[in-house]
């Protein structure tokens, strides 16, 4: 059998704690997409929503926690919207995408080379088209969530409001979405760490599951461990802001600085587990039998070329 890490996971820790530029990095892309986008979002609300003059009414209701005038206002502002909003909904988050795939192909690269072991990144156009897909499947998963979300609201809303109906179409609609998003864009995410120079799209593919054939058990747990800590960390900040939530009546600036460090801090911890769990399939990808590895056996499982090479 394949020998891995005795621990991979803290083997991942280690590494992305001696690799502190990476971490950086990370965290500069990241926050430069966000600070994009949250622009993109900013300059499209006023170009949709400055004629309607709702902003003051939607205010003054969120101040007031009033959840129905906050959900009639959205309504009317659907109504009223109508085709541009549809055109928005479909044209942005694409820009977004596109966005998000030229920032992240350079720096998946960058992270891949430095915390690598053994092999050379994806070049970048293979990277970026591997980026492209993620933000594809991402596209996807966003459309199919609204559309289910629009037709679990029309089902609902057809003769007598019915709320249960509306949560027995949206809830399991949103788990089987959620579900697949993540399934797919985890084997996306190792074709981006295990794909090497000269692959293309496929190739990374293969490339990604021939080393998660090799210690399956471990990849599963390492993605386990790794998706429990996001999803407390994700809690706690859940937790401060809903707990904290008052404040938004007494003082509501206050509330927002608030948020605004505890959501800075999730992103800061949440990209330091991204880069430790990186570097832990990595530690599990360069593994290999010590036995084969003196004998001089050649992994079966190798593409034809590598062969051939060797």
């Amino acid at each position: 059998m394949a020998a891995s890490p005795p621990n991979p996971i803290t083997q991942g820790f280690r590494t992305a704690s001696h690799n502190l530029a990476v971490f950086l990095l990370e965290v500069l892309w990241r926050w430069t997409f966000t600070i994009v986008a949250v622009l993109l979002v900013f300059l499209a609300g006023i170009v949709l929503l400055g004629p309607l003059h709702v902003t003051d009414s939607f205010l003054s209701a969120l101040r007031m926690q009033n959840t129905s005038k906050m959900g009639i206002i959205v309504l009317s502002v659907v109504l009223a919207l109508g085709a541009k909003l549809l055109i928005a909904l479909i044209v942005l988050p694409a820009l977004l995408a596109f966005i998000w795939s030229l920032l992240a192909a350079p720096a998946r690269r960058i992270t891949v080379h430095r915390l690598g072991f053994t092999q050379e990144p994806l070049g970048f156009g293979g990277m970026l088209a591997v980026q492209w897909m993620r933000s594809l499947n991402t596209l996807i998963a966003f459309f199919l969530f609204t559309g289910a979300l629009v037709w679990a609201f029309r089902a609902a809303t057809s003769g007598r409001s019915d709320l249960f109906r509306f949560y027995s179409i949206c809830a399991p609609a949103a788990v089987l979405i959620s579900v697949i998003w993540l399934m797919v864009n985890w084997h996306l995410s190792q074709a981006a760490i295990f794909g090497r120079k000269g692959q293309g799209f496929l190739s990374a593919l293969r490339e990604a599951r021939r080393n998660i054939r090799r210690h399956r058990s471990d990849f599963a747990g390492t993605a386990f461990i790794f998706l429990l800590l996001r999803l407390v960390l994700l809690l706690i900040a859940l937790a401060i802001v809903g707990l904290t939530s008052s404040m938004m009546a007494s003082a509501p600036q206050a509330y927002c600085v608030l948020v605004v460090v505890v959501v800075l801090a999730y992103c800061v911890i949440a990209d330091f587990l991204y880069i430790s769990r990186t570097a832990s399939y990595l530690a599990l990808g360069a593994a290999r039998d010590p036995i084969a590895a003196e004998l001089g056996i050649v992994d079966p499982e190798l593409p034809v070329e590598k062969l051939s090479a060797a």
